[in-house]
Parts: structure tokens; sequence; C-alpha cells
């Protein structure tokens, strides 16, 4: 699904600070894996997962999602590629304050021809699966930061990607609450989906059947 070869990133100019933040990344991973990217504060993890999730460029090297070449798609062909095939959840949640958790769920979907009673079922089938069946009208202001990220996954779910980029889903959460929504990853592995998530806590990353390990920029480790 994801092959990457000799990947580098810097930010600033020559003229400048230049900031190298990945040098000559090689990462290929298969449909089905779930893979955790760990390493401290500035080793690039951040950065990587961002370009897997085609939302960061980079200056070298070539990258491929499901044999298509990243760099060679335009603004409107990565858009499509997106809400077609990755899922993103994110540490604080990233939900519409305004909006109920149903709404939120359909968000995806309004870029897409689904009508608006088919978009809504799907909301709630969704929200259902993750036990929210009851909470389909409450706004994020109205639920736990457990029941916020499920509403978060609920809807990277909402247009069936095959991959789910994932940015420290737990850092927020207790850790009775951290390891509910793992468990759910878990749960979403096993049904199929790809996960690449990333983590600084190494009790998060052992839910994952590989880790990478990153320092500096560079991978360290992979390891099952």
């Amino acid at each position: 699904m994801i092959a990457i070869k000799g990947l580098s990133k810097a930010y600033g100019s020559v003229d400048t600070s230049l900031l190298i933040v990945l040098k000559n990344i090689a990462l290929n991973i298969d449909a089905g894996e779930f893979v955790a990217i760990m390493g401290p504060s500035g080793s690039g993890k951040s950065t990587l997962l961002n370009i897997i999730g085609a939302l960061d460029t980079f200056d070298a090297g070539s990258y491929h999602f499901n044999r298509q070449s990243i760099p060679e798609l335009d603004s409107d062909e990565l858009a499509e590629l997106r809400l077609n095939n990755i899922g993103f959840v994110f540490q604080s949640f990233n939900l519409i304050s305004q909006l109920s958790a149903r709404a939120n769920v359909e968000l995806p979907m309004l870029y897409t021809r689904i009508k608006r009673a088919t978009r809504q079922a799907a909301a709630d089938n969704q929200l259902t699966l993750l036990g929210l069946g009851e909470r389909l009208e409450h706004k994020p202001s109205e639920l736990s930061g457990g029941q916020q990220q499920r509403v978060a996954i609920a809807r990277a779910l909402a247009n069936d990607p095959a991959l789910i980029i994932a940015d420290e889903p737990t850092g927020s959460l207790d850790t009775e609450t951290g390891i509910e929504i793992m468990k759910l990853f878990q749960s979403l592995n096993q049904q199929g989906k790809t996960i690449v998530m990333v983590t600084h806590e190494e009790d998060v990353a052992a839910y994952a059947s590989r880790i990478v390990r990153m320092r500096d920029g560079k991978i360290v480790k992979d390891e099952s």
C-alpha cells in the first residue's frame, strides 16, 4: 500500500537556516498492517505521518500509495485520494464544536454524491457501532474525551477508507479511556483496516503489530 524510498524533507533554505527533518527514509507498509511510529520530539515522526497522509510535501525521494506516485498528483487529485482512501484521527479530536456527533461524522460524506438521508443513516450506524447510539445529537462539549475520540474515529471511517492515520490518538485521554480506544483500533485492524499511528507511549505502541523507531530524521529500528 505504502512504498517510500529515499525520502527527505527540509524546512527553510540554504540562505537562511536549513532544518532537515527527514533524511533518506525508506519504508514499506502492506495493506492490513498496524504500524506505530515512535521517536523523541523532533525526530520527524509527525512530519512523516503527514507525508503518508498526503498532507505535506517532500523534497527528494519517492512515495507511492497503492502504486500511485503522490508527487505526480495535482491538488484536486490529492484531495480525492484523501477523501476516498484515508481517514484521519488526531490527538485534539478536531471536531466542529457547533455540530452534533452525527453531523461531525457526516462531514466527509458531504463531498461525495451520497444523499442526505443515506449520509445520516451511515453516520448513525457508525456511531452506534462505536457505542454512541444514544449520543447522536450531542455536541462535542456534551461528550467525554473518550466519546469525542470515538466520534472522530467514526468520522475517519465515514467513507470506508483503506488507511487510517492516527496522530497521538490517546494523548488527550486518561489511561483507562486510552486502553478502550486502542482496543478499538485493534478491532478495526482485525477487520482489515491498515493503521499507521504516531505515539510516544510504549504501552500504546504495543497494540501495533510493528514499531518503527525514529531519531534525528532517520529510521533507526523497524521491528515486529
